[in-house]
């Protein structure tokens, strides 16, 4: 378990990491940077700690759709009905990790994105393909808020509309 703080030296306030080193066992601290004002610093700690609880620093380079997806939702499910989660969970499992789980975070592109919406348009309704969507969504841009991703990859794909006239 690793843990964050600031600690004043001087005029500056740092900002310190510590973890336990996994080779030898021990306690060690980390410089993660200095500022010259506190809020600074607090800016950098509170995203330290949003790290540290979403998988304790796993570098995004190694973290695949797959894994951030469910770790995602296992961690959104209480702001989820049973039943909507469960569909979730299914639609996770049976399409987007199938076709999209893969691929590495940081190598995600608008480009594979609209690629699954658009082999996804003829087997399922237009409305099941923006519950698809709703779900990338949600993980991608808690993925861009945690700078997982560069930028938020959902907006520029285009949805499929209902046909009013079949």
């Amino acid at each position: 378990m690793s843990y964050a703080f600031i600690r004043k030296r001087s005029k500056n306030y740092i900002v310190y990491l510590e973890y336990t080193d996994e080779t030898t066992g021990k306690k060690k601290q980390k410089n993660m940077g200095s500022y010259p004002l506190k809020r600074d610093a607090s800016k950098r700690l509170n995203e330290l700690k949003e790290e540290i609880y979403n998988d304790d620093l796993v570098s995004p380079n190694d973290m695949k759709l797959e894994k951030y997806l469910m770790d995602f939702l296992e961690k959104y499910k209480p702001n989820l009905s049973i039943t909507t989660y469960n569909c979730y969970i299914r639609i996770c499992k049976k399409y987007i990790n199938p076709m999209l789980g893969n691929i590495k975070l940081n190598d995600l592109k608008p480009i594979h994105l609209q690629n699954y919406v658009d082999d996804l348009v003829g087997i399922l309704s237009p409305q099941t393909i923006k519950i698809h969507i709703n779900i990338l969504n949600l993980a991608l841009k808690r993925a861009y808020k945690l700078k997982l991703v560069k930028y938020d990859i959902v907006d520029c794909i285009e949805v499929p509309k209902n046909k009013k006239f079949k």
